[in-house]
């Protein structure tokens, strides 16, 4: 037969105070509980929505406010250069092995390639982002994407996103063809984005060119891939609000610069931050992530 043992005389006022206080605080919590799905409910009857209605945009609008830690990464080319006397190209390069080094340590680290479209259903709480999110783009539309980087993102299974310039396919060795940018657009893990008609500084031209501009990458590369494409990356990274406005009023959703930072806001959707991780690779590489201008 079991028995229970006596609470000692001196430390039974002890043992009704703690029993009082967590009654009291269980009470309390279900006051609180109560009065805040009273309070919610109201405001839903308030606006004439229900309220699962009223908590979901309550969180949409907590996701568009609050900062988000989301380094977007760009590159350009990704080969060996063979050409000594191609400075520019060297400067704007990284070897392919470099660059899966990169991709497996992110990997190792936790981090969660995403593509911008992730992003925006994210701020339209249609999907929560994983822990560590990072955003992967390539600018302009090289050759080498097809031969080098697309071989490599499907060996890691690695989402990015590809910035056309619409007006470049074909042209010259240097850039996609139409066959090539077809069969990337058909890769699941390849999200399509425009970086104009003709890569101009969209900057000092006529405000009425740059949208000429900015339409005509949207309606061409759509008419040829036969996708949506919602992204947008401005030439040379410049831009001005005019810019930014038409770039919205054109239909897309983002415009990535190439201004500096790893802390992006929903009402900077247009001038997304993004930084440049050249050849460093290992806890270099990841350093550089996680520290760049954290502001």
């Amino acid at each position: 037969m079991r028995t229970h043992k006596k609470i000692p005389q001196s430390k039974r006022p002890l043992f009704i105070f703690i029993t009082v206080a967590v009654l009291l605080g269980f009470i309390l919590a279900l006051s609180f509980d109560t009065y805040i799905k009273q309070l919610t409910k109201k405001a839903a009857e308030s606006l004439d929505i229900s309220t699962n209605q009223f908590i979901f945009l309550v969180e949409r609008e907590k996701r568009r406010n609050n900062p988000l830690k989301l380094p977007i990464l760009f590159y350009h080319y990704v080969e060996v250069v063979t050409d000594e006397r191609d400075t520019i190209r060297k400067s704007l390069n990284i070897e392919p092995i470099v660059f899966e080094s990169q991709l497996m340590t992110l990997k190792n680290y936790g981090y969660t390639p995403i593509h911008l479209g992730q992003l925006i259903n994210y701020y339209d709480n249609k999907n929560p982002l994983p822990p560590k999110p990072i955003i992967i783009t390539f600018d302009d539309g090289y050759r080498d994407f097809y031969t080098d980087v697309l071989p490599i993102i499907k060996r890691q299974q690695v989402k990015v996103t590809l910035y056309m310039v619409s007006g470049f396919r074909d042209y010259t060795k240097n850039y996609l063809t139409t066959p090539q940018l077809l069969e990337i657009a058909k890769e699941p893990l390849v999200e399509i984005g425009a970086h104009s008609a003709n890569h101009f500084n969209l900057a000092y031209i006529p405000l009425a060119q740059a949208t000429a501009e900015i339409e005509a990458s949207k309606k061409d590369l759509e008419k040829l891939i036969g996708k949506p494409v919602t992204h947008f990356a401005f030439p040379y990274g410049a831009f001005t609000p005019a810019v930014q406005q038409a770039t919205q009023k054109s239909g897309f959703q983002t415009a990535s610069t190439i201004d500096p930072g790893i802390i992006q806001f929903y009402s900077q959707r247009f001038g997304l931050k993004r930084i440049r991780p050249g050849r460093m690779v290992g806890n270099d590489f990841i350093s550089y992530i996680e520290t760049h201008m954290v502001n």
